[in-house]
């Protein structure tokens, strides 16, 4: 995770989360970049569920988070998760496909204005190599998997 290459997104969504828990936790300035990095690898829909950023949306997200608040062991978690998964096509499942496809636009669209702004003849060449990793780093997550298969 360590040669992830951070937007601006992902510390906006790091320091979101850090003045929620900044009276719960001491904070040492590390937590920053640890949950960044943890952005840039969860996806910015799981990152938000599972640091209490937004509700679950669907069946699925209830079952995670029922997990990772411990309400359920591994196992069961594993047999609500298949059953869901194997029941009929339904419109949650259609707005959850739907969903995956329009943070993947959102990912393509930041790459196309990062490239917008590579094209901008007075940019020094650290800027544009820093625009060409963050360019990088939102095609790879356009080649990752629907996150549908990291909860379903």
């Amino acid at each position: 995770m360590d040669d992830v290459e951070l937007t601006q997104r992902d510390y906006d969504a790091a320091d979101e989360v850090l003045r929620l828990i900044k009276d719960r936790i001491e904070l040492d300035g590390s937590q920053r970049e640890i949950l960044a990095k943890k952005h840039s690898k969860m996806g910015e829909v799981r990152f938000r569920l599972v640091h209490g950023l937004s509700e679950p949306r669907n069946k699925a997200e209830e079952l995670v988070i029922e997990f990772l608040d411990g309400k359920t062991t591994k196992e069961e978690f594993r047999k609500r998760m298949r059953e869901h998964t194997h029941r009929p096509v339904d419109l949650e499942m259609i707005e959850s496909v739907y969903s995956h496809i329009y943070e993947q636009l959102q990912n393509y669209a930041d790459a196309l204005g990062l490239i917008a702004e590579l094209l901008q003849v007075n940019l020094s060449f650290s800027t544009r190599q820093g625009l060409a990793r963050q360019v990088s780093a939102n095609f790879a997550r356009l080649k990752e998997k629907c996150n549908l298969s990291s909860y379903e």
